[in-house]
C-alpha cells in the first residue's frame, strides 16, 4: 500500500483548546499514579481482602485501571501504558487467588460483566498492537469461543 505524504510549509501555534488538553492529560498523568499506589499494594494488589465471599467482583478489579490502555493511546504516558499492563496482571493474580479469574479471565457472571472485565485486554490491543502476549490472549480469548468440538452420534451430518 502506497500512504500519501502530505508536507506544510506554514505553521502555527496550536490552539488555545490543544493546550488544555495537554494540560488535562499531563495532570492525568499524574493523578492517575497517585491514585494507583494509594489503593494498592506494591506488588500492585488491591489494598483490600484476604479471601473473596462470593462470585460478584472482580470485573470491578479491572474496571480501576481499564481506560489507561486507552488513554495512553489518547496522548497519555508510557509510563502510565507500562503500569497498566503490570496492573493487569496483578488485579489478574489477586483475583485467581479468589477464585474469581481461571486461566486469565473471568470465570463467573453474565456476559455484561465478563465485558466490563475484558475492555482493558480490548484497549491493549489498541495502545500497541505488535505485544506479543496480548495477542496471545486475544486469541485464546477467541478460541473459547469460536472453537468447538462436535461430538454427533455417528452418521449424523455436522452442520453448523
Amino acid at each position: 500500500m502506497i500512504w500519501p505524504t502530505i508536507c506544510s510549509t506554514h505553521t502555527a501555534p496550536p490552539p488555545d483548546w490543544a493546550l488544555w488538553e495537554r494540560h488535562l492529560i499531563d495532570t492525568m498523568n499524574e493523578a492517575a499514579i497517585a491514585y494507583q499506589e494509594r489503593y494498592t499494594r506494591r506488588d500492585g494488589s488491591f489494598v483490600w481482602r484476604d479471601s473473596w465471599p462470593g462470585f460478584d467482583g472482580s470485573d470491578d478489579g479491572y474496571e480501576s485501571y481499564h481506560n489507561w490502555p486507552l488513554f495512553y493511546a489518547l496522548g497519555g504516558s508510557a509510563e502510565l501504558h507500562e503500569r497498566s499492563r503490570w496492573l493487569w496482571e496483578a488485579v489478574t493474580r489477586q483475583f485467581t487467588a479468589y477464585g474469581q479469574v481461571y486461566r486469565g479471565f473471568d470465570a463467573h457472571y453474565d456476559w455484561m460483566h465478563h465485558g466490563e472485565s475484558s475492555i482493558y485486554f480490548y484497549y491493549f490491543g489498541l495502545a500497541d498492537p505488535q505485544r506479543q502476549p496480548d495477542r496471545a490472549r486475544a486469541l485464546r480469548f477467541a478460541r473459547m469461543y469460536t472453537v468447538t468440538t462436535l461430538r454427533l452420534p455417528t452418521g449424523m451430518p455436522c452442520t453448523r
